[in-house]
């Protein structure tokens, strides 16, 4: 077992992280992941168009959809399932999606 002295953390700090602090840093990160990975993760996984993709990118997107059409459902189910299910996944989304709504009233 650990001495005290060996503890590589700050008690006070960690439990300050507990209060107004650790909601603010949890919805800010919450809001940040969302928009940078998990809004694009849903549109391609719903079959849209991304809004971050460059002209040359949408041009290709459409060109497939129209010779692959149905080609990739499963690799889209998979990929909204895999965000689904993980607890972590599916947090950060809610939180992001119920903030953003809260902002938008």
């Amino acid at each position: 077992m650990e001495d005290e002295s060996e503890v590589n953390f700050e008690l006070e700090y960690l439990n300050g992280l507990l209060g107004d602090r650790y909601d603010k840093l949890n919805n800010e990160i919450s809001i940040k992941l969302f928009n940078q990975y998990y809004y694009s993760y849903y549109e391609i996984a719903l079959c849209g168009m991304s809004n971050n993709m460059s002209i040359l990118e949408k041009m290709k997107w459409i060109i497939k959809k129209m010779l692959f059409k149905n080609k990739d459902t499963n690799s889209r189910n998979l990929l909204l399932l895999h965000n689904i299910r993980i607890d972590s996944h599916r947090f950060v989304v809610q939180r992001a999606l119920s903030l953003m709504s809260e902002v938008e009233k």
